[in-house]
């Protein structure tokens, strides 16, 4: 079965390729409350999360609970019409297993497959496919760290295809056999996927988690797990997570197709109504808390990688409910990255860009931690000048137009506007505000301090932090054209200079000054070479860059 990374890790592998920069997504995982520094976050069985917030529900949802816990939520899509999809999520992954089960929530996956209560071992997929279902594309399933997922997809939603697909997520919620025989068939299916997952860029996936997350869960706890696990478990164990995991108060089940949602309704409570756990209930884990740290380097030297780095601010997770405050404060620290990451694609597409691609987002890291990354792919030889040119770009001090403050724990963004009085026929500012504008450039110092001080005066805009921002991106091609104007009547070889919009990281910067730095590439042939082979020059200039990131 297909077991997906975290957003954040799975944007990490793609962008250790080379590649040309552009505006990257913003990945942010939603909470699930886990760790005992977040019991506060947990909510009762069946209890859907808008309950704490106050953000309203979609109303075209029908969110609902059955008296066991089990939560549901059910929405009519008439496109495409005559199908449906159904998913079947528990909030069990392999940051759940113990010790001596790491790799049996991925083997739990594919043992639903092979038997239950109701359907015979090797039937499931027969059945699945004489009502038109392709394993695989139709037929699917995924365990992450802190999940697990089971997907069908309908071609139809006549009462036949309907019932069965209702059955057997019902039979793979609680009725499963987990027959030994049956889980000694399928270890070669699951090494197979093991194998085929030990790649270059997964061994730097699992490099990077390891750094980052020094000292935390879920380095430890990797869905694929250990090879002697998988070769010799017992199904025992693997039903024993399955009892412990598997039950009504930690699965959701969403429903979307072109049916009748009164319809579906009745058939959820009919087949699930009677789901009872059997034995004690598994416990949340202990993901450990972020530790402080100074600024860290690592070198990862791996056969058939590309040259990449990563520069990293890490503070602990932001675990509080969703509201409205949250969704816009969110915002604008995305618009944030979204202008760093133009800035930084506008580098890459210059004459003689200092990188092949560079790139920054903010992720969620399983609840464990929230990171601010920089990635940068940078040609072999030119890692030097890669490392400095993104790094100098993410630290440039504010300058005209936009200005992110933090002051007394709130966010206030503010955008500089020349009246409407101080501007000529033409549209260009007035003589006396150009010569103004050319002062404060000249000195940053004054400029920042002016600047301060109409973002603290301007209460409307503390009002309408998204409007501020989006008004100011109308205004912000002229402002540019006319900045191109001056330098090149002024200084016709610097014209073409960096973007002059700049974002800063001070919300990350007051939770930990440091950078945390991670590069890799195929510096050595040997792919698991130890830092004692890394070359002398690489190790005294990253500990140079380092000391550099920190100050």
């Amino acid at each position: 079965m297909r077991r997906f990374l975290s957003a954040a890790s799975a944007l990490a592998i793609v962008l250790a390729t080379p590649f040309h920069a552009a505006s990257l997504p913003l990945p942010k995982l939603g909470n699930l409350g886990l760790g005992k520094e977040q019991a506060q976050s947990v909510l009762p069985a069946g209890a859907w999360p808008q309950a704490k917030s106050d953000v309203a529900a979609d109303p075209a949802i029908r969110f609902g609970a059955l008296p066991n816990g089990m939560r549901y939520a059910i929405r009519r899509q008439q496109i495409p019409p005559g199908q449906a999809a159904i998913r079947l999520r528990f909030d069990a992954g392999s940051m759940m297993e113990t010790d001596q089960q790491q790799g049996l929530a991925h083997f739990l996956e594919h043992m639903a497959f092979n038997g239950s209560k109701a359907v015979p071992e090797g039937d499931m997929i027969k059945i699945l496919e004489r009502l038109g279902l392709a394993f695989g594309a139709d037929t699917n399933a995924s365990t992450n760290f802190d999940e697990t997922i089971y997907k069908l997809d309908l071609p139809r939603t006549d009462e036949e295809t309907i019932d069965t697909a209702v059955m057997l997520m019902r039979e793979t919620a609680g009725n499963l056999t987990i027959d030994q025989g049956a889980v000694d068939r399928e270890r070669g299916v699951v090494r197979s996927e093991e194998r085929a997952r030990d790649t270059p860029a997964y061994r730097v996936y699992k490099a990077r988690l390891d750094f980052f997350l020094k000292g935390q869960l879920p380095p430890t706890r990797y869905p694929i797990g250990k090879v002697e696990v998988l070769q010799s478990a017992p199904a025992s164990q693997i039903a024993d997570f399955y009892h412990r995991y598997y039950r009504p108060e930690r699965a959701v089940l969403v429903v979307v197709g072109d049916f009748d949602v009164d319809a579906m309704e009745a058939k959820i409570k009919s087949r699930f109504g009677d789901w009872i756990a059997t034995g004690p209930a598994g416990t949340a884990p202990n993901l450990g808390a972020v530790k402080s740290r100074g600024a860290e380097a690592k070198l990862v030297v791996e056969s058939g990688a590309p040259l990449s780095m990563q520069l990293a601010w890490i503070r602990a997770p932001d675990l509080t409910p969703d509201t409205l405050a949250k969704r816009k404060h969110d915002l604008v620290e995305q618009l944030g990255f979204a202008i760093l990451n133009r800035r930084l694609q506008r580098l890459a597409r210059g004459a003689e860009p200092p990188f092949l691609g560079a790139g920054s987002f903010v992720s969620d890291e399983y609840d464990a931690a929230d990171l601010a990354t920089v990635i940068v792919s940078a040609e072999p030889g030119r890692w030097r000048e890669a490392l400095w040119a993104a790094e100098q770009e993410q630290r440039h001090p504010d300058r005209r137009h936009v200005v992110q403050r933090h002051r007394r724990g709130q966010r206030q963004v503010a955008e500089r506007v020349e009246p409407q009085e101080h501007r000529d026929h033409a549209g260009q500012a007035a003589p006396e505000v150009r010569g103004r504008d050319r002062g404060l450039q000249r000195h940053p110092a004054h400029a920042r301090q002016h600047r301060d001080q109409q973002c603290a005066d301007d209460a409307a805009v503390q009002d309408d932090l998204a409007g501020c921002v989006l008004r100011r991106r109308e205004l912000d091609a002229d402002a540019h054209r006319r900045e191109q104007q001056r330098r090149q009547h002024h200084h016709p070889r610097r014209a073409q200079s960096a973007p002059f919009i700049a974002f800063r990281y001070h919300s990350w910067n007051c939770c930990m000054p440091s950078s945390i730095g991670l590069w890799y590439g195929p510096t050595s042939s040997s792919p698991r070479s130890s830092s004692a082979r890394r070359p002398a020059s690489m190790r005294s200039a990253i500990s140079s860059s380092s000391a550099q990131v920190s100050q």
